[in-house]
């Protein structure tokens, strides 16, 4: 505020008389940095992006695995290693560069020619060559590209809506503040330019639009957190066979191969299965004309637990109709008339005057004089040949005592705007020169006129769709909070409402602000500063906080929210700064989206669950088997094998398959120990018991047989083949069983979707069968043909095993050992 206040000070005894500058002075202080030449930072570069994709620890080391599997001829192994990496890295670059693209084309302020007075004459420039203390002039259609202040006597009607998204011109005179970004609509002036180049608004909020946003969801950063644990759990194991190799003298081949098996730990399938389960959402909501920038946006819909939203383009539909009138001092026909003539003369219309004259019809009469309309001052005034009139707030144009209190209080209540249309006897106000118009002594009311904001037909049916999903809207406004609280009664928002006022904000502590922005629903009067500080409060407070935004004004908001939702009718810069777009403008489009972030969560939900059982049953055989037959039982082709059947094929079912209507969790790992601790131990023991009498058996046993010389060649070879036979046929039984209704991880609601899975696991049963009887595809997987008898006893050992799981299941005996049980 000092260095504020300094500037300012600065520039008053620096002001140039109605000359201007000279080219001397202009030339000084550019080279002292006052130049308007500073143009807003980028959001990131390109290698940073390529950097943060591709060189990470744990792509790093799959990379470098991949490519010593490839220089020792290894090339399926070194494919399978790498070789998602690469795709995941790619499309997430793509994405992020895109979004870098769209940031980097916004631009506050146009570049038109501005006029300076340089030398006491009037020249034409580019923005960027103005300089601080530069005396410019506007004119209709002029940008004002600095901000500052008037200096003397002209005046100016501009446009401020891209700052502050209300449409309605504000007078400007002598002293009166300017600022970059808004555009003069009538009247001449010059104005003094106090700050320029980054310290000016508009650059202010241009660098602020152009920020790198990126939101991590709770099961995004669920999943990191995961990852970091699983590297350092991973490098402890590979230190230990790193160890164990060197002392056994293993071949530097199969080295490689235990290392790239363990670093295939990580499950980067699940961050790519991720990637693939928002680019399905996006698809499923493009249907529903919702355009998906941030592809997390729709994940981290369903954990919104408030919805902030503007009255006008939402609840209503930014549109005007009269809805009644009052006469006061007339009769109505002729009140109708004058009305309509007045509406239909006045120079320069806005949606209330659009309004009135469309429904009444008026014709147009000479004007003699005009104060057009202002928003800061709430009226304006016509001059014809039969009087001066004005129309505007009744509370502004005649005390609201003096008038009848009905319909007047009643159409308030109903959340009506009301007008007054009322005579000035003694003709228009003064307005020359740098004083403002001011309301005569002498004023007669005519008569009242209420209008009504166009509900939007669907805004009770959304807002009844996002009570019963458990997401609180909260309706942030400028209009009056009376108002807008009345409208929101009429959609259904609810009765018990609390309204507050931004005035009374304004004298709140942080804390105090902090409690009324949790427990408040209707907010008016509200600044674009106070709209953001009230999303910064209720995230302070543990919401997750959706906003839906359409001017530049809310381009704060929208990033300081979780989600960031616009109109596609709003402002490039705030749709360039949304993670979500609605095409058609209409928020009914956003419980869809709230419906198919929760199709994520549940989907994903079920792949980690997956995931997690593979990644634990995993590291619990190597360590078990290395301990008991001293041999590292997965190759990195049995592996791919196994991910590939009760990974990759049912993740992509289940992604699609995805739940609605499921209770918000808010932790997904959590509420999903019972099932990874039982299924992480039971496929633990079924592979381990499979593995060990199957290598047992090929040292001890020497049955006669085509299949006995090649068994007691090949004993690691035949026990990693039972080990993979029982992995898949372990892992389909957990597939069908993921949405039976005896687990207490969620269920479905329908037979459909409960039988679902079990005819994929049938499918994988299938699918494994035919890569045995081939060949080609038995000997490319590393699997080697085991006699009728031992996979006979492999499917006796899995329906025991599947038995037993059902058993620890339907008694919750997991949760029980753990704590869980509730």
């Amino acid at each position: 505020m000092a260095m504020v206040l300094m500037e300012a000070l600065q520039s008053r005894t620096a002001e140039p008389t109605g000359q201007g500058l000279t080219e001397a002075e202009v030339r000084a202080r550019r080279a002292r940095g006052e130049g308007n030449d500073v143009e807003p930072p980028t959001s990131r570069t390109y290698w940073q992006i390529v950097r943060a994709n591709l060189f990470t620890v744990i792509n790093s080391i799959l990379v470098g695995l991949g490519a010593a599997l490839l220089i020792m001829g290894r090339v399926s192994d070194a494919i399978i290693t790498a070789g998602i990496v690469v795709i995941n890295a790619v499309i997430n670059t793509v994405q992020e560069v895109r979004a870098k693209r769209q940031l980097d084309r916004i631009a506050l302020l146009v570049h038109p020619q501005v006029t300076v007075m340089r030398d006491g004459e009037r020249v034409t420039v580019h923005p960027r060559e103005i300089v601080r203390g530069d005396l410019l002039i506007a004119q209709p259609g002029d940008q004002i590209v600095a901000d500052g202040r008037i200096i003397g006597a002209g005046r100016l009607e501009v446009d401020e809506a891209l700052l502050t998204g209300e449409a309605e011109p504000i007078t400007k005179a002598a002293d009166d503040t300017v600022h970059s970004g808004s555009f003069c609509v009538s009247g001449s002036a010059q104005y003094l330019a106090e700050r320029v180049g980054a310290a000016s608004l508009i650059n202010g909020l241009t660098a602020s639009a152009r920020t790198f946003r990126q939101v991590r969801t709770p099961l995004q950063r669920e999943i990191d957190l995961l990852m970091r644990l699983l590297v350092v759990i991973v490098a402890f194991i590979g230190l230990l066979f790193a160890l164990v190799t060197q002392f056994n003298h293993t071949p530097l081949t199969e080295g490689l191969q235990i290392a790239a098996v363990l670093a295939g730990l990580i499950p980067n399938g699940l961050i790519f299965m991720v990637t693939i389960a928002y680019a399905i959402g996006a698809l499923r909501l493009a249907e529903s004309d919702l355009l998906i920038q941030q592809t997390n946006a729709i994940e981290s819909f369903s954990n919104v637990d408030i919805l902030c939203l503007d009255k006008t383009g939402t609840l209503t539909a930014n549109r005007l109709e009269l809805h009644a009138l009052a006469p006061l001092a007339l009769e109505e026909q002729p009140f109708r008339e004058l009305l309509g003539a007045y509406t239909a003369s006045v120079s320069a219309h806005n949606p209330t005057s659009t309004a009135i004259a469309a429904a009444l019809d008026g014709q147009t009469r000479a004007v003699c004089g005009e104060i057009p309309f202002n928003a800061a001052r709430k009226w304006g005034a016509l001059t014809l040949a039969d009087g001066t009139y004005a129309l505007g707030a009744p509370d502004i144009l005649f005390p609201s005592a003096d008038l009848p209190s009905e319909p007047l209080r009643s159409w308030i209540g109903q959340g009506l705007r009301v007008l007054l249309l009322a005579r000035f006897p003694d003709g228009l106000p003064s307005q020359s020169g740098a004083t403002l118009p001011r309301l005569p002594a002498k004023v007669i009311p005519l008569g009242l006129i209420a209008l009504r904001e166009e509900l939007r037909p669907e805004a009770p049916a959304t807002l009844h769709e996002l009570a019963n999903a458990g997401v609180a809207v909260k309706v942030i406004s400028g209009d009056h909070p009376t108002a807008v609280a009345a409208l929101a009664r009429q959609v259904g928002l609810g009765k018990d409402l609390r309204v507050v006022s931004g005035t009374e904000l304004d004298a709140l502590t942080a804390e105090q602000f902090a409690q009324v922005a949790s427990e408040g629903t209707i907010f008016g009067r509200i600044t674009p500063q106070q709209k953001a500080r009230l999303i910064t409060a209720l995230r302070s407070r543990g919401h997750y906080v959706a906003m839906i935004g359409d001017g530049v004004n809310d381009v704060l908001s929208l990033k300081e929210a979780q989600v960031g939702i616009a109109m596609q009718s709003g402002s490039a810069a705030a749709r360039a700064v949304a993670d979500i777009v609605l095409l058609r403008d209409s928020f009914a489009a956003v419980p869809r989206a709230f419906a198919e972030g929760q199709r994520i969560v549940t989907g994903l939900r079920d792949c980690l669950a997956l995931y997690l059982v593979r990644l634990a049953y995993m590291i619990l055989a190597i360590l078990a088997i290395g301990l008991i037959v001293g041999s590292f039982p997965f190759s990195p082709k049995n592996t791919a094998l196994i991910s590939f059947l009760t990974l990759g094929l049912p993740t992509y079912a289940f992604v699609a398959w995805g739940q609605t209507g499921v209770q918000r969790r808010r932790g997904v790992i959590g509420g999903l120990i019972p099932f990874i601790v039982s299924g992480g131990l039971m496929m633990t023991l079924l592979i381990l018991a499979s593995f060990v009498v199957v290598y047992a058996a090929v040292l001890d046993w020497q049955p006669p047989g085509p299949h006995s010389a090649l068994l007691a060649a090949h004993a690691d070879d035949a026990a990693r083949s039972a080990l993979t036979t029982a992995a898949v046929l372990g892992g389909a039984t957990l597939i069908a069983a993921m949405h039976l209704p005896f687990h207490s991880w969620g269920v479905p609601t329908t037979m459909r979707a409960r039988l679902r899975p079990t005819f994929l696991a049938v499918g994988i049963v299938g699918l494994y069968t035919l890569i045995l009887a081939v060949p080609t595809l038995r000997t490319f997987f590393e699997l080697v043909l085991l006699p009728p008898s031992a996979y006979a006893a492999l499917v006796g050992a899995v329906a025991f095993w599947a038995f037993g799981l059902w058993l620890l299941w339907r008694t919750r005996l997991t949760e029980r050992l753990l704590g869980l049980a509730g």
